[in-house]
């Protein structure tokens, strides 16, 4: 830090500070599978498809096997090639429909 200007390292510092302020006064998150779920499809799919119950209700499949088959096959193709995001996705969208 030179006088008025910050460095990324200060900014990562203070932001780091804040974190650990805001948990101990706040207690701890505590972050659910159902939430890492939900912010793994946010992280990845969102940005081109906004509204996960509506790609949930176009699942092909009678079963819910079935349509979980169907999504990771597809999702293999399609921007999701890590088999632990896929996991996670289908996982998520399949808790929106209960088909």
């Amino acid at each position: 830090m030179n006088g008025s200007t910050w460095s990324w390292r200060s900014w990562a510092a203070m932001a780091t500070c804040v974190a650990g302020l805001t948990a101990s006064f706040f207690g701890e998150a505590t972050i659910t599978p159902a939430l890492a779920d939900a912010e793994t499809f946010r992280a990845n799919c969102a940005k081109c498809h906004s509204r996960a119950a509506t790609i949930a209700r176009q699942i092909k499949g009678d079963t819910v096997d079935q349509r979980k088959a169907q999504l990771d096959t597809f999702l293999a193709t399609h921007h999701a090639e890590d088999p632990a995001v896929r996991e996670r996705v289908v996982t998520y969208l399949m808790t929106l429909t209960a088909k």
